[in-house]
């Protein structure tokens, strides 16, 4: 069954925009992307639309994931942000969670971003459903 869900992408690159989408599609996600990479347009897509998610780019030119987060808290919205980078350290990996994004994952291991999407958008879009948030997957790190 695919589910359908509303995505901000934070990305300034058009190819590892479209490698996420292809990697969220084989994994049974419908993504509704929308792509940004500036502060300001981030702030725009956020007041038009109802996400489901986030996901940020940990590095782009004017802009970055932690900026995405910071962003976010600002709005006082509540949806989860992960980070993507293909050069985040588990330290780095550590600092995003505690600012406030709710996982990470690595550009060189999409194939799994399916299940971190799912994992933490489909309880808040369904809300009335069993699912219940138990955090993240790698909460353990920052203990």
């Amino acid at each position: 069954m695919n589910k359908q869900l509303n995505i901000l992408l934070i990305e300034d690159s058009e190819d590892d925009a479209e490698l996420l989408a292809i990697a969220l599609k084989k994994g049974g996600v419908q993504p509704v992307i929308e792509r940004v990479d500036t502060e300001d347009a981030m702030k725009k897509a956020l007041q038009k639309k109802d996400w489901d998610i986030i996901i940020a780019d940990y590095v782009l030119p004017h802009f970055s994931g932690l900026d995405a987060v910071d962003v976010l808290k600002k709005t006082g919205k509540d949806l989860p942000i992960i980070i993507v980078s293909g050069k985040i350290g588990e330290e780095t990996a550590v600092e995003a969670m505690r600012a406030g994004a709710h996982d990470y994952i690595m550009k060189g291991n999409l194939a799994r971003l399916h299940f971190f999407v799912n994992f933490h958008a489909l309880p808040s879009k369904f809300s009335s459903s069993i699912f219940i948030r138990f955090g993240s997957p790698f909460a353990w790190i920052l203990s």
